[in-house]
């Protein structure tokens, strides 16, 4: 039995992920039983709330589009939710964490959703290091009181 944490960062990781990395991902999957499409692909909106300073009250921020699906692999089930309309994003999330879930495949999930953790890190990494070049730091010299 998986736990939570690993259960969600599996779905972060699908969700985050570029699609076509996805479905290089499922090609080089070997053949597993056809998934049964549980709810088909569907885009929607969701309501985004927030919290003023992060800690304050609730508030609706707004509206994001969202598509989702779920499937069943060998009666287990997976989901998949991405933000933007993007049906074959949402499919594969689905499939993907269903074979998250499989024993036969739980493994091989693992190191391939690791593998584009890392990427997606490395990513974030270089990104932060070009804005850390532009960044200007102010400071404020305090004058002496002339009293």
């Amino acid at each position: 039995m998986e736990n939570a944490p690993e259960r969600r960062e599996r779905m972060e990781t699908l969700a985050l992920s570029p699609p076509e990395a996805l479905e290089e991902i499922l090609e080089k999957f070997p053949k597993f039983s056809e998934p049964v499409i549980l709810r088909a692909p569907e885009t929607g909106l969701v309501m985004v709330r927030g919290r003023t300073g992060g800690d304050g009250d609730a508030f609706c921020l707004g509206e994001a589009l969202v598509s989702r699906a779920a499937v069943s692999i060998d009666g287990i089930v997976g989901f998949g939710m991405v933000l933007r309309s993007n049906s074959n994003h949402a499919l594969n999330c689905a499939v993907l964490d269903a074979l998250g879930r499989h024993p036969d495949s739980r493994e091989r999930v693992r190191e391939e959703l690791a593998r584009l953790s890392a990427k997606r890190e490395e990513k974030i990494k270089m990104e932060e290091d070009r804005v850390k070049e532009t960044r200007v730091e102010f400071f404020t010299m305090v004058r002496g009181d002339a009293e």
